[in-house]
């Protein structure tokens, strides 16, 4: 299976775009493993959470709510 990672935050680099200034330019890496997606923080400043508990480095599901600043989103199988 091919490596997939995406980058998340407000930087006009990044693949997703997060308009909230509370997101940090670089704040988070989306990864595609061979057990599913995984989302490490890039050393944001205000942190990465799933379902309330700020992560490092994290296995998504579906259903988990991720928190980058004061953006809220719901991860979709």
């Amino acid at each position: 299976m091919q490596r997939v990672a995406l980058s998340i935050g407000r930087a006009d680099q990044c693949d997703f775009i997060v308009d909230d200034p509370a997101v940090s330019r670089h704040h988070a890496v989306l990864r595609r493993t061979p057990d599913g997606w995984e989302l490490c923080d890039a050393g944001s400043t205000n942190g990465t959470r799933i379902n309330g508990w700020r992560i490092e480095r994290a296995a998504l599901r579906a259903g988990d709510e991720l928190t980058l600043g004061l953006s809220h989103f719901v991860v979709r199988a």
